[in-house]
């Protein structure tokens, strides 16, 4: 059986116009199927693929649209000689994860610590869900703070984990928060934030570009550091911080606080403190 876009489309739920839409968002094409098809391993290869791509499969897909059985190894040699999959190998290696070789079955694996209250139950597959968030999916938030609103201020910010210090926490989109909260901001050249501070430590991981980090004290006095990629910088609860990009390009950078839930930020200046929360009622 030779196996189409219209068996791909259906088995995600979609259609296969939509269905290419959507792997054109990920540089991805899988021809029109009608003119190639798929045998049973290379649509196994397929479906592999596109799942650990973040597409899921409709609950109701059809049974004849289910990937078959077939070994890791044969799914791969399918794909190396498929005028469309192979471009979807680099290197004659897959693109995205290689095949498990098979092992024996695993025995009984026991978790050493418990899970909290809400996962009880759940499973794995449910947890890897609710646990996993894509740069692709994530919307820029250029007012996730009051100071955003002020120029040499502004930036977005990119919600992964919790609402970090903007006090959004009902954000859907972001993975449920315990410990810590985890964004990426991005600030282009003249912009940077106002001086603050909060009741956990922050840390500024620098992706891309150049980040100009500050600490001073309640006189003013300031001590800078330029960071480059890789260098980090982690501000310990109640000193004086911030950052600026005085750079020629943007910079992309992680932050980090250590708790899931903390306040909005402590602006350092009498008035931008007492609306700190107005761009939560905008």
């Amino acid at each position: 059986m030779l196996y189409g876009t219209k068996h791909l489309a259906a088995y995600f739920g979609d259609t296969p116009k939509a269905l290419r839409r959507k792997l054109r968002k990920r540089n991805l094409r899988v021809g029109s199927g009608n003119r190639h098809g798929y045998d049973a391993p290379a649509y196994a290869f397929l479906i592999k693929a596109l799942e650990e791509q973040g597409l899921k499969p409709a609950e109701d897909a059809p049974e004849d649209c289910r990937p078959p059985k077939v070994k890791p190894e044969e799914a791969y040699a399918a794909a190396r000689v498929h005028p469309v999959l192979a471009g979807w190998l680099v290197d004659d290696a897959p693109m995205f994860s290689t095949p498990e070789p098979e092992r024996p079955k695993p025995r009984r694996k026991t978790a050493r610590h418990p899970r909290p209250p809400e996962l009880e139950g759940v499973s794995t597959r449910e947890v890897v869900d609710r646990y996993v968030a894509r740069f692709s999916e994530r919307k820029p938030d250029w007012a996730a703070f009051e100071d955003a609103k002020i120029d040499g201020y502004k930036r977005a910010q990119h919600r992964f984990i919790g609402a970090g210090g903007s006090g959004k926490h009902g954000d859907p989109d972001a993975i449920p928060a315990r410990a810590h909260t985890l964004s990426i901001m991005y600030v282009e050249p003249g912009q940077g934030n106002a001086p603050h501070t909060h009741e956990v430590e922050e840390t500024f991981f620098v992706l891309q570009g150049f980040l100009d980090a500050f600490v001073e004290d309640e006189e003013g006095n300031r001590v800078t550091v330029r960071l480059g990629k890789w260098d980090c910088i982690t501000c310990p609860p109640g000193v004086i911080h911030g950052y600026d990009n005085n750079s020629l390009e943007p910079v992309w950078f992680q932050v980090m606080l250590g708790r899931g839930r903390p306040e909005t930020m402590g602006y350092a200046d009498t008035e931008l403190y007492e609306r700190r929360n107005a761009h939560l009622e905008d």
